[in-house]
């Protein structure tokens, strides 16, 4: 049996290559013979984090080379994400969606089994439920990473399982040394800053992610002003060229002025997982928006806020039971509420962690991989 992933990797956004990465890993100790695997990637970097398998062939493709991948293999996997999401405008999602029904039908007509792992899905318009409802027709077996993206496709009467984003078992992969303390030795409070252009890249509104970050960075200049040992660490999950999150932080970074300079700094996405995760770990605490910054922090026991711009994120804070203080609304921040969260966490970071077991999640992530594929191996 022969796969085929395909999903947003190789378009450096950390949070689709640690899916895809993490997948592959997880299916390469499944096997007890040797199995082709063929991974659709925009760029070729992603190989470098394989590592070794025991059992798996891992195929990188090209564009050039997805039909043949596609008539070679005999399950075609959505490898994670939410695809199926109608937020944003609706020229964003028609695309998606578009995309998302081609792969579906060509699977089911050319005698091809469909599976869609541990997805999110949501649907907010009666155009995004109709799209979700036929696509999901198509396909063979399905699983959510969220409580909510559960309860709907089960209202679909749709054969699922409720699993977990696949990232989350990246902490099987990693070995860091545990800090004794959350304060390093110099005393020096690290923030990580997670930021996206939300609205630039879902509603085509630059504007609105420009009159975020001006109020951010009130706080954090109030912050920064006030704590001289606190030092700002901008994370840049998604560092592609279309929708990455550099553009808005080099305009934070330039709001904020040259007397803090030497206090921030820039952690960038490069194809490398392993040394971002690195970086990432040393931080004390992380303002969150990317999904994948809030799944980081609650793997590595992170006290956190979580800016609630996405419906992805209020899912995946519900399914962590993150403290509802944890949490910041785009209201909130432009209602000069964002300074004082920062100061509330600063006092007092235990409140400010996620509850849920990780365990839990990785045997709900696993749950939702072999739902999907317990005919491969």
């Amino acid at each position: 049996m022969r796969l085929f992933l395909i999903g947003n990797i190789g378009s450096f956004n950390l949070g689709d290559d640690a899916i895809l990465v993490a997948f592959i890993k997880y299916f390469d100790t499944l096997l007890d013979s040797t199995r082709d695997v063929y991974v659709y990637s925009k760029n070729n970097y992603i190989v470098n984090n394989f590592g070794s398998f025991s059992k798996i062939k891992a195929h990188l493709v090209s564009r050039i080379g997805i039909l043949r991948a596609f008539v070679k293999s005999h399950f075609i996997i959505i490898c994670g994400g939410d695809y199926l999401d109608d937020f944003g405008s609706l020229i964003t999602r028609l695309r998606a969606f578009l995309i998302m029904f081609s792969i579906a039908f060509v699977s089911r007509f050319s005698f091809k089994k469909f599976c869609m792992i541990n997805n999110g899905f949501r649907a907010n318009s009666t155009i995004g439920l109709s799209f979700q409802k036929i696509i999901l027709k198509l396909a063979d077996r399905v699983s959510a990473r969220d409580e909510f993206s559960y309860r709907l496709i089960s209202e679909h009467k749709h054969p699922t399982e409720k699993g977990f984003d696949t990232a989350v078992l990246w902490q099987d992969f990693i070995f860091f040394r545990k800090k004794e303390s959350i304060f390093s030795i110099d005393k020096k409070i690290k923030v990580g800053l997670s930021i996206s252009p939300v609205y630039l890249n879902f509603f085509s509104d630059p504007s609105k992610d420009l009159q975020i970050a001006k109020e951010m960075v009130a706080g954090l200049k109030r912050v920064l002003s006030e704590r001289s040992n606190i030092e700002l660490y901008f994370l840049a999950f998604n560092t592609s060229r279309n929708s990455g999150d550099l553009y808005l932080i080099r305009n934070m970074i330039n709001m904020i002025g040259p007397f803090f300079k030497k206090r921030i700094k820039v952690i960038a996405y490069d194809g490398k997982i392993y040394d971002f995760l690195q970086y990432f770990y040393r931080l004390n605490f992380i303002v969150c928006c990317k999904y994948h910054s809030i799944l980081l922090s609650y793997l590595f026991e992170k006290p956190m806020i979580v800016l609630c711009f996405h419906p992805k994120n209020f899912a995946l804070v519900n399914d962590i039971k993150l403290p509802k203080k944890s949490l910041c609304s785009p209201s909130d921040i432009l209602n000069g509420r964002f300074y004082s969260i920062l100061i509330e966490l600063l006092n007092d970071f235990n409140g400010f962690k996620a509850e849920y077991s990780t365990y839990e999640a990785k045997k709900r992530a696993i749950a939702g991989i072999l739902h999907c594929i317990k005919n491969v191996v």
